[in-house]
């Protein structure tokens, strides 16, 4: 029966084979790891490594996104659970820490509002003062999740009524028999103020400009809401200028 070994040379390489590879597998991993890795600064806004507080790592977990924020130097920073893949609406068990590791708070969120008993630590581990945050009703959280389009004092109808009570016809476009429909897009930011008018659909000087002065004059509106929070939003109002037919009072 014959038994092949390995020479003392051969032992060499396949130690030095193994060993670069194990440097190798390290080696992507860490890279792999870094790409993983987003940078943020002190108010986890996403910023470049050169100015990050922060790195934060995201894994989809149970339909859930599993976030862990870390200091600089690998100490976690924050863990928890978000409900959609831009992260801003927490949900479930979360946990904060101080840079010494030590634990700051811990609590639930419901749909991105602090609910129920967090409990608070100083960054030596003493406890501090509990806070309780009231469960949202129901209605509270349909509305983060409902967009409301801007609107007038009083409604759509309430529009109509200002329209017909305030836009003056110019004696020189009833004069040349001018009529027709001009559209006047305009802004209106997050305070219900108009801003940034201008005429998209043009019909003739006389009247844009009638048109035009009508929005200028507008009171403020109600601005719209995207999941609870303010948002400015862009309205096209169609101003509709028609001379009467005085056909049948001729005949």
């Amino acid at each position: 029966m014959h038994f092949s070994s390995q020479s003392p040379e051969d032992n060499r390489t396949m130690k030095k084979y193994l060993v670069t590879l194990a440097v190798l597998i390290f080696t992507i991993s860490a890279i792999a790891q870094e790409e993983a890795r987003v940078w943020l600064d002190e108010d986890m806004a996403v910023v470049t490594k050169n100015d990050a507080v922060y790195f934060r790592t995201a894994v989809l977990d149970k339909g859930l996104f599993s976030v862990e924020v870390f200091y600089l130097n690998g100490n976690i920073r924050m863990r928890g659970h978000f409900e959609d893949n831009e992260l801003t609406t927490e949900t479930g068990l979360f946990s904060y820490y101080f840079f010494n590791g030590v634990k700051e708070s811990e609590g639930h969120f419901t749909h991105g509002s602090k609910t129920g008993l967090w409990n608070r630590w100083d960054w030596e581990g003493n406890p501090k003062a509990e806070r309780v945050y009231p469960d949202e009703t129901a209605d509270q959280i349909a509305s983060r999740y409902t967009t409301k389009s801007a609107e007038f004092p009083g409604g759509y109808d309430a529009l109509s009524r200002y329209i017909s009570e305030n836009l003056e016809y110019p004696e020189q476009a009833k004069k040349q028999n001018i009529q027709g429909e001009v559209n006047v897009a305009f802004v209106i930011d997050t305070t219900g103020y108009i801003q940034n008018v201008q005429v998209v659909e043009s019909v003739h000087y006389f009247l844009d400009k009638s048109a035009l002065n009508l929005v200028f004059g507008m009171p403020q509106w109600t601005p719209a809401q995207r999941r609870g929070i303010k948002v400015p939003s862009k309205f096209i109002l169609p101003i509709t200028f028609r001379l009467p037919d005085h056909r049948a009072s001729d005949q």
